[in-house]
């Protein structure tokens, strides 16, 4: 059970990178989770869990880094210009 919720902490936590750019400033909270829970056991396994999401998307031709700077020049262009 806790490798199953690893694997699903693990999903979630790379679909939540691809929801908001700022998101993903969640990985402090979860490394210190980990350093209050004083083990590293469900770590290959998060990650293994994390992974299937970038690797989905880019498969899908999403790419992370020019949709950014896409979102930041819109940004400029609307509410922020």
């Amino acid at each position: 059970f806790p490798a199953l919720a690893a694997a699903g902490g693990g999903l979630l936590f790379g679909w939540t990178c691809y929801l908001s750019y700022g998101l993903g400033l969640m990985a402090a909270v979860l490394l210190a989770v980990l350093v209050l829970a004083r083990t590293a056991r469900p770590v290959p396994v998060f990650l293994l869990g994390a992974l299937v999401v970038p690797v989905a998307f880019t498969l899908t031709g999403f790419n992370w880094w020019t949709a950014y700077h896409l979102l930041v020049e819109r940004y400029y262009q609307g509410a922020g210009g």
